[in-house]
């Protein structure tokens, strides 16, 4: 077990084997070490998964959100042809550092700014830029949330998202094991942040 808390040896990227690897994902098997254009790559298709960072002395928590990725709704993980990069009018959440809350409202990156939204999952609350599909006669920005298996807490001005997964999670906890919904949500926070479950904030709460 004390031995998991240190990186493996090598510590060369397991993906492009060239760079120096120091990312690890808690969720992906194995837990092999990788870059952060590799780790992006490799997580294209499986935006919540909780990720570690070696700072030398130990692993500390990171986030696809901290790596620049961005999740590409509408076209099945793939970024549309339409886009410009542009942001839309997606009312947004805070976003800065791990604490939700008092920060600025939209984040740019590049001179280009992104929606950001909170999802919800069964791995914990995850933060992410949004880059919406701009085809012709696309839906809006809720409906392309649920057909990618998000439901928007609001379909106005929604914040905030719902993975399928976790909303079954719920409904068998609650018929099985009795489980309310803010306990629920409570456990949530703390497998984002163990250490500082309070830290995780999710505007609809």
């Amino acid at each position: 077990m004390l031995g998991l808390e240190a990186p493996r040896s090598p510590s060369t990227c397991s993906g492009c084997h060239t760079t120096e690897g120091d990312i690890r994902c808690k969720d992906c098997f194995g837990m092999h070490l990788m870059c952060s254009d590799c780790t992006l790559s490799a997580h294209q298709y499986l935006p919540f998964h909780r990720l570690d960072r070696w700072n030398g002395d130990c692993f500390i928590k990171t986030s696809l959100f901290e790596l620049g990725y961005v999740l590409h709704v509408g076209h099945g993980g793939c970024r549309c042809p339409a886009n410009d990069g542009e942001g839309g009018t997606w009312e947004d959440i805070p976003v800065g550092n791990d604490d939700m809350s008092n920060e600025p409202d939209v984040f740019v990156e590049d001179n280009r700014p992104f929606d950001v939204i909170v999802v919800i999952d069964t791995r914990g609350v995850f933060r992410h830029r949004v880059s919406w599909c701009r085809c012709r006669g696309a839906p809006d920005d809720p409906m392309q949330l649920f057909q990618d298996q998000i439901f928007p807490a609001s379909y106005s001005r929604p914040k905030t998202g719902f993975t399928f997964r976790v909303l079954d999670d719920f409904y068998f906890d609650a018929m099985e094991c009795k489980t309310s919904a803010m306990s629920f949500f409570h456990k949530l926070r703390r497998m984002t942040d163990n250490a500082f479950p309070g830290k995780v904030h999710v505007s609809m709460w």
